[in-house]
């Protein structure tokens, strides 16, 4: 979702940002004109307080805009790297799931002790997934799930 006018809260931040500076100062001038300190309090006070809320806005204005595009940009990047990721799956055979398609037979899901089939229930729908061929997971220490039993993958026997 674009604005239909990007950028029009930065116009907007510099108007209130220029309003605030132009009441303080008509604020100054109002108490300029008065030569006793007690009349001259009012005119600092509110104007001084509401020029000064009126800035307040125009930064946060644009505090926000700036955050706005910096995410729009992020978006834009992580939408290429995700693109190239799937073109890579795509060009290596793995599909662009990366949960268990059947096109990655002979690939087993790592956990922290064992190692799993990709349509293993315990490892269905777990973020951040490391596929892995079943003689590297068994050459890092990994048994073979008992539920799934991912030994047909397995060329080695199982010590």
């Amino acid at each position: 979702m674009t604005p239909k006018r990007p950028g029009w809260q930065v116009g907007a931040a510099l108007l209130f940002i220029a309003a605030g500076f132009v009441l303080i100062g008509v604020a100054w001038n109002g108490a300029a004109s008065i030569d006793f300190a007690q009349g001259q309090l009012p005119y600092l006070l509110s104007g001084g307080a509401a020029g000064l809320g009126l800035i307040g806005v125009g930064m946060a204005l644009i505090l926000f805009e700036g955050a706005r595009r910096s995410r729009v940009h992020l978006d834009r990047r992580l939408d290429t790297i995700a693109g190239l990721l799937e073109e890579a799956m795509r060009a290596r055979g793995d599909g662009a799931n990366g949960n268990g398609s059947h096109s990655q037979k002979g690939f087993v899901v790592a956990g922290k002790s064992s190692f799993h089939l990709p349509t293993c229930r315990l490892v269905i729908g777990k973020e951040d997934q490391v596929l892995m061929t079943s003689e590297e997971a068994l050459e890092r220490g990994l048994t073979p799930c008992r539920l799934c039993s991912p030994v047909g993958l397995v060329d080695e026997p199982i010590h």
